[in-house]
């Protein structure tokens, strides 16, 4: 699975869950997918999911 598709998918699925600050957020995908995702990467993504949806 494509590393931006797979960090998409984890904050979608951690923002099902509960309500998270993005710090939590960062903190909940590192855990969730082994990677060191960067600020700018989850950034990026929120911008993402934010103009597709």
């Amino acid at each position: 699975m494509p590393r931006k598709y797979e960090v998409n998918h984890l904050i979608i699925q951690s923002l099902e869950e509960k309500d998270l600050s993005r710090i939590e957020l960062l903190k909940k995908v590192r855990k969730k997918s082994g990677l060191t995702v960067s600020d700018k990467t989850l950034n990026e993504a929120l911008m993402r999911l934010l103009r597709d949806k």
